[in-house]
């Protein structure tokens, strides 16, 4: 940062990591190989990038901060296979990725705009197998989160449906410069197997399932109202109580509810 005569953006959520330990920690959890096609969110100074670039055959560098995207590219000239993007991560064009073959993509993403930065690459159609994120601790634990627990909600099914998520190292502050107040965890995701969960409309899925979290204390037949469903049934076809709220319920709960939801409509 010194020899770049700048200093990290509030505004952008920078807080770069300086362990190189750890670093190459995290580039081992994204398993790279020779016919893998890297995408990375928020490369900064490329604390991670070192580590991943020269495993993969191609590379993708996503970066807002026009600064550190000029300085990567420059880090980085040597090598024909790694294209330097100066851009919004949620403004990517995924459908680039099309043509890439097997993609992985790693980030330590800024908390303030973590949750979107994981729908947008985790949505459907499918083009990714593997991703490792380093995010607030907090949102790491939601992903992870069983159901009935305070940290389980939205944005765990709406992740949880189509990924295996894998909370796998919590960070001290310490190993960020500047150093954050809270702790980070690293979580690895990977597709689910075809056939574990019953197929459902994604779209109804998720609108579903935001409505059944928009108030969680309160009971899914008065969040669901709308819908107009056969309650009793449809409790008793998925073996819940008729007063249920949205936490109680399971994975595979939520998508046989969809599932009814959909023959219903």
């Amino acid at each position: 940062m010194a020899d770049l005569k700048t200093r990290p953006t509030k505004s952008l959520g920078q807080n770069f990591l300086h362990d190189e330990a750890v670093a190459a920690w995290i580039v081992e959890q994204l398993e790279l190989g020779p016919e893998d096609h890297l995408v990375e969110v928020g490369p900064g100074l490329g604390a991670l990038s070192e580590f991943a670039v020269g495993r993969c055959r191609s590379a993708t560098l996503i970066e807002k901060d026009g600064r550190l995207a000029e300085y990567l590219r420059a880090r980085f000239a040597h090598l024909p296979g790694v294209e330097v993007l100066h851009e919004d991560a949620l403004d990517f064009d995924r459908r680039a990725l099309l043509a890439k073959g097997s993609v992985k993509v790693l980030g330590n993403l800024p908390y303030y705009v973590s949750s979107q930065v994981l729908l947008a690459f985790t949505k459907e159609p499918g083009m990714v197998s593997r991703l490792v994120f380093t995010l607030q601790k907090e949102m790491a634990e939601r992903l992870s989160a069983k159901p009935s627990t305070k940290d389980y909600g939205a944005l765990t099914l709406l992740v949880g449906r189509r990924w295996q998520v894998r909370y796998v190292r919590t960070l001290p502050g310490s190993v960020f410069l500047p150093a954050p107040k809270v702790e980070s965890g690293v979580v690895v995701l990977t597709p689910r197997a075809d056939g574990e969960l019953p197929d459902c409309d994604g779209r109804l899925f998720a609108r579903l399932v935001k409505e059944g979290f928009s108030q969680r204390r309160k009971m899914l037949r008065k969040m669901l109202a709308s819908h107009h469903l056969d309650w009793p049934a449809l409790c008793a076809a998925i073996g819940v109580e008729e007063t249920v709220r949205g936490e109680a319920l399971s994975l595979r709960q939520w998508v046989e509810l969809t599932r009814y939801a959909a023959i219903s409509a």
